[in-house]
């Protein structure tokens, strides 16, 4: 019998910025990995915070995923 995958859900947060030492995007971003919403796969990962850097990390976690994502959810917060 074939198992079936759940949905895999790829979930981006930020790191430390100016005066933000514990980004609450990268923290909610981790808490998703580690408890999941029933029936979903959850990957993260922490993207700096550059406009120079964060696409090469993105691009570059995308690369690294063995399937096709069901959704991005994108997280960030603002001071």
């Amino acid at each position: 019998m074939d198992s079936v995958l759940p949905p895999l859900v790829l979930v981006s947060g930020f790191g430390a910025f100016e005066r933000v030492s514990e980004n609450p995007s990268r923290a909610i971003a981790r808490a998703l990995v580690r408890r999941p919403l029933a029936g979903v796969q959850v990957e993260a990962v922490e993207l700096p915070v550059s406009f120079a850097r964060a696409p090469d990390v993105w691009d570059g976690f995308r690369r690294s995923l063995r399937r096709r994502p069901a959704l991005f959810l994108a997280l960030g917060v603002s001071k």
